[in-house]
């Protein structure tokens, strides 16, 4: 953790954090686009991703008008320094898309590192996100795919109430030193791929977590 504020604008404002390699549709984000016009906490919304002139056009005709000055687009950085971009912010968004057998089976590192950066979690239902919240529900929100209205509120809820909120964060950095680490689940993955590439089926508490390499 570098501890320098880069992304975020400087106010007092509340800050949502999204990041992908790219920046784009099918990616969760229309339904965030679409829940601005109900959320009436301001706020701000760093995207962070490559973002092409035609997803920027993109963006700007799904972001409502009184939004484009709170949302901010922000270029990839190196692994070393993206943690710390994300700990900036407040609460983290894994939007993924159930449709999507390689998103809706797995969980991608997106949420493992809001968890380990102590951010709140807003997160889509799908079968891999699902798991993680059944474990620690309290670390922020589930909520359906392509629900604006759902989206709104989580985040409302979360932002109305900075006791909820900081104790959401705080249950998010406890469950990365607690679990959701690679130091706390190397053994249990590794010990799944071995057995899988040996051809027999893992056990069953080496078979009960989903990872995904990309974010």
């Amino acid at each position: 953790m570098d501890g320098a504020i880069r992304d975020r604008s400087g106010s007092a404002l509340p800050s949502l954090h999204w990041f992908s390699q790219t920046i784009g549709a099918g990616r969760g984000l229309e339904s965030l686009f679409r829940s601005l016009s109900l959320i009436s906490i301001p706020m701000e919304v760093h995207l962070r991703g490559n973002c092409t002139a035609s997803a920027r056009r993109w963006l700007d005709q799904l972001v409502p008008g009184s939004w484009q000055e709170k949302v901010f687009i922000h270029p990839t950085v190196p692994n070393s320094e993206l943690l710390s971009r994300i700990a900036e912010h407040d609460i983290g968004l894994a939007l993924e898309i159930p449709e999507l057998e390689s998103r809706n089976l797995t969980v991608t590192n997106k949420l493992f590192q809001y968890l380990q950066a102590g951010l709140a979690v807003i997160a889509t239902d799908t079968a891999g996100q699902r798991e993680v919240f059944a474990r620690r529900p309290e670390i922020g929100s589930l909520i359906p795919a392509d629900d604006p209205r759902a989206m709104a509120l989580a985040i409302e809820e979360l932002l109305k109430d900075k006791r909820k909120l900081s104790g959401a964060r705080a249950a998010a950095l406890k469950a990365a030193e607690e679990e959701f680490c690679w130091e706390k689940q190397q053994h249990k993955l590794l010990t799944a791929a071995e057995a899988a590439l040996q051809g027999q089926a893992p056990k069953p508490e080496s078979a009960n977590l989903r990872y995904a390499t990309a974010s």
